[in-house]
C-alpha cells in the first residue's frame, strides 16, 4: 500500500510538472495571470490584416474570444482597433516563428493615458508617411521622448528598406513629422 501511495504522489507530481508550460513562469518567477494570457511586450498597432494585429514584430491572431478593453476597463470591438494605438497584448503562449511572429490573441489592453495618446499620434502619423512609400510590413523597432524638443523620436523597419531603419522625429507642438537622414 505505501508503494502505491509513492507511485501515486510521483505521477502527481509528474502529470503537474508537464501540464505547466515555459511561459506559466514569469522571469521573477510568479507565476503569470492566466485569465488574460501570457503578457507580450507592449507596443503599437503597424498593421490590421483580417482579423490579425502587427505589435511589434509579432501578429497577433484575434477571434471571437479575444477581449479588447482599454486601460480603463472599456470594452472595445475589433474594428474599433486603429494604426497607432498603444497596446498590451496577451496572448495563448504559444510564438509560431516566423518573420513577423505569429500568436494568438487572448487579451488585448489599449492604453488611453495621455502620454500614450501623444506616442500614439506620433506613431500615426510615421506610419502614414511610411505605409504610403514602403511595402509591408512596417515594424516599429524603438520610440523615445525627447524633453529638451518635446518630440518622439522612432525607428522603423521593413524588408524593403534593407537592412537600414527609417527614422522619425516627431514634433508634438508643431504636429509637425521629419524623417532623420
Amino acid at each position: 500500500m505505501k508503494k502505491f501511495f509513492i507511485v501515486c504522489l510521483l505521477a502527481s507530481f509528474l502529470l503537474i510538472a508537464c501540464g505547466r508550460n515555459s511561459f506559466d513562469l514569469m522571469a521573477n518567477g510568479k507565476a503569470s495571470n492566466h485569465e488574460k494570457g501570457v503578457s507580450g511586450p507592449t507596443g503599437f498597432i503597424t498593421a490590421i490584416e483580417g482579423k490579425r494585429v502587427l505589435i511589434g514584430d509579432i501578429f497577433y491572431t484575434t477571434n471571437k474570444d479575444t477581449i479588447i478593453i482599454d486601460s480603463d476597463g472599456n470594452r472595445f470591438l475589433f474594428s474599433d482597433l486603429e494604426l497607432g494605438m498603444k497596446v498590451q497584448p496577451f496572448h495563448s503562449g504559444e510564438i509560431r516563428e516566423s518573420f513577423p511572429a505569429q500568436a494568438d490573441a487572448v487579451q488585448l489592453k489599449i492604453f488611453v493615458d495621455e502620454t500614450s495618446q501623444k506616442e500614439s499620434i506620433a506613431v500615426s502619423a510615421m506610419l502614414k508617411d511610411v505605409l504610403d512609400r514602403y511595402e509591408k510590413p512596417i515594424i516599429l523597432k524603438k520610440i523615445h521622448f525627447l524633453p529638451e524638443k518635446n518630440a518622439f523620436e522612432m525607428e522603423v523597419f521593413s524588408f524593403s528598406l534593407g537592412s537600414k531603419p527609417l527614422k522619425y522625429i516627431y514634433y508634438i507642438n508643431e504636429a509637425k513629422l521629419e524623417e532623420i537622414k
